[in-house]
């Protein structure tokens, strides 16, 4: 039995392996938004056998990779997406909340991210700020050539244009911070949700995830990030920082807590009238896509604060 057992656990593991060397692949070759998926064959793995599997796991899918495209790249990918696969697993066998482990995740998809970016600079002798500023250096040439080519343009409506890319190009190379802490917790929240849909599909006892539907921000939240704010321009206006790096990377993350609260509220008034979520998926994405919708949950999210919309009990308000 004990064979069997063994046996059994080597097999999962070995077709885990190979479809999170898949997932990187396709992500690395093909379609970089599959890369998110990467951790979820090792957390279904590690649910089921255990953190030390899941150490064994991460380690034969990097051999796998190297195998499949560069290994420098797959190095890359495992300490940024396996790193917080461990963490997660490691999270869930302590009996953490639901929130600890997103946490616990995505601070280790941050360290991945550091350890990825360490490796770039030894094996290119760049620094990554270095290279994102050739980078965003190159696609400012690009847009000034290509708008230099509009024939239908002006001078004044060229340089406009020109005036506008570079103030988006300044705000990412400004907010880049706070874009890397949001994915890294993305990273780990999007798997911890598909793992439990997976381990519910194969019949596992899994514990039950919190609803989005209920998601409340803490109390103080505003004055909390208020707080953070008036901090950050006083550490600007001594000249500690930069003028906006701090600023606007506390309104980045301050406006996503409250973007999160807005899609709490929309999935909670849909479903009071309908089980189709297709509809809540949808305004989803169009928060995503498009920014006067993703205002508007924004709003909703701040406003819920105060008004309470959905009526929940133990809100403080």
């Amino acid at each position: 039995m004990e064979n069997q057992n063994r046996s059994r656990m080597m097999t999962e593991g070995a077709m885990m392996v190979g479809l999170a060397a898949v997932l990187g692949y396709l992500g690395q070759m093909l379609f970089t938004p599959l890369l998110f998926l990467y951790p979820l064959p090792f957390l279904v793995l590690g649910f089921r056998q255990g953190v030390k599997t899941t150490v064994i796991a991460v380690l034969a899918s990097l051999g796998v990779c190297s195998l499949l495209f560069m290994p420098i790249a797959a190095l890359s990918m495992t300490m940024s997406l396996g790193l917080p696969a461990i963490a997660i697993v490691w999270g869930i066998h302590r009996a953490r909340s639901f929130g600890e482990i997103v946490i616990m995740g995505g601070l280790a998809a941050l360290v991945g991210f550091a350890g990825a970016a360490v490796l770039f600079q030894l094996v290119s002798g760049m620094d990554m700020v270095e290279y994102v500023r050739v980078l965003t250096d190159e696609m400012q040439t690009v847009i000034e050539t290509t708008v230099a080519a509009q024939a239908n343009l002006d001078a004044a409506q060229a340089e406009t244009m020109i005036a506008q890319f570079t103030a988006m190009i300044a705000m990412v190379k400004r907010t880049l911070p706070a874009s890397l802490l949001i994915t890294s917790m993305l990273i780990a929240y999007i798997n911890m949700r598909l793992m439990v849909v997976v381990l519910k599909r194969i019949k596992m006892p899994v514990p039950e995830a919190p609803r989005l539907k209920l998601f409340v921000l803490p109390r103080g939240i505003v004055f909390g990030i208020l707080g953070m704010y008036v901090a950050a321009l006083f550490l600007e206006y001594r000249h500690f920082f930069e003028p906006g790096i701090l600023t606007q990377n506390i309104m980045i993350l301050g406006m996503s807590a409250f973007l999160v609260q807005g899609w709490a509220v929309v999935a909670y008034l849909i479903e009071q009238r309908t089980k189709n979520k297709t509809v809540i998926v949808l305004i989803f994405v169009m928060s995503l896509m498009f920014a006067i919708v993703q205002y508007a949950v924004l709003m909703l999210g701040m406003m819920d604060r105060f008004l309470n919309f959905r009526r929940l009990p133990g809100s403080g308000r």
